[in-house]
């Protein structure tokens, strides 16, 4: 491939800015300088961009906890998207190890570098290809902006669309916490498929109950909001499919909750929201995160707005869910 779009699709810079650093002789090929933006590498070839080996990657598969208030999305000129999170983190990252890499080659220079046995020319390379992410990422599928949990971000599109496609039944987990106590029948309504509105019937979905007859205030502490916080308030279901929904939430410390795990094959949008309304008893949801998808599980370890590279076996794991 061209040398440009070597390094464009890895996110050093638009096409455009790489061609005049090219020209400027920012960059080498096997430790040659090359001024040709068309040159021809391959993945095989050491290229470095500015002092920084830049390795080629043609697929990404990262797992992100999205944090709540952030768009399911590539870009938007207005708010924060998931994809953003993992490109100011790795611009972060760069920035980061360019620092530390100058920062020892001043010292190596200071230093007697015979005795040590350094170089003459005293150069070093900076690495900063784990750093490095494709500009061509996106997430697979959507959460709402005021849900959490896992999702997958990468640039394989065909995969990506073998998991949200419907005959494959890839079951989505969620763990959620709603307000009233969820009954038998309203776990058999979901076992039957629920109508959430007057166009649409949700698949046969599973509801289990984690616990009943606890308050926000029980829950308070272990997911760190409290009863009166926005975070709350903006959670709930809103707009005109449902009479009343806009209204503000009467939500207390002593609101009386339910914990559920819900499972769905399904994707629509606010859908879970909607089936936990159309629930007699005008229960609501109040805090929503997702926790498997197929069978990958959200890392424990990643905190929300937190995320790291697929392992080959997790990478088997969503490849072979859609066999």
């Amino acid at each position: 491939m061209r040398l440009d779009k070597f390094l464009a699709d890895m996110g050093v810079g638009s096409r455009s800015d790489l061609k005049k650093a090219i020209r400027k002789s920012l960059v080498t090929v096997n430790g040659v300088v090359e001024k040709d933006p068309g040159a021809q590498v391959s993945a095989e070839d050491r290229i470095c961009f500015d002092g920084a080996e830049i390795r080629y990657a043609e697929q990404q598969y990262y797992m992100l906890h999205k944090p709540a208030g952030v768009l399911s999305a590539s870009e938007d000129r207005r708010q924060t998207t998931v994809v953003d999170l993992i490109r100011d983190a790795a611009s972060t990252d760069a920035s980061a190890a360019n620092a530390s890499a100058d920062a020892s080659a001043a010292n190596a220079s200071a230093a007697d570098h015979h005795a040590a046995g350094g170089h003459d020319d005293g150069s070093i390379v900076r690495s900063t290809e784990d750093a490095r992410v494709r500009k061509d990422l996106f997430p697979v599928g959507r959460l709402d902006k005021d849900t959490e949990g896992l999702l997958i971000i990468t640039n394989d599109g065909p995969l990506a669309h073998q998991l949200l496609v419907p005959k494959h039944h890839i079951d989505k987990t969620y763990y959620a916490i709603v307000t009233g106590t969820i009954t038998e029948d309203d776990q058999r309504a979901f076992t039957r498929g629920i109508r959430y509105d007057e166009k649409l019937t949700a698949l046969p979905a599973t509801l289990r109950v984690l616990s009943t007859g606890k308050t926000v205030a029980d829950l308070r502490r272990a997911l760190g909001f409290t009863a009166t916080s926005e975070r709350l308030l903006r959670t709930r279901l809103a707009g005109p499919a449902f009479v009343g929904a806009e209204e503000p939430a009467d939500i207390t410390d002593d609101t009386l909750v339910s914990e559920v795990e819900i499972t769905i094959q399904e994707g629509k949008f606010h859908q879970i929201k909607k089936m936990v309304k159309a629930l007699p008893g005008g229960k609501e949801i109040l805090y929503l995160r997702r926790i498997t998808m197929g069978a990958l599980r959200l890392d424990p370890a990643l905190a929300p707005g937190e995320f790291r590279k697929l392992s080959e076996d997790e990478i088997k794991i969503l490849k072979d869910a859609t066999n």
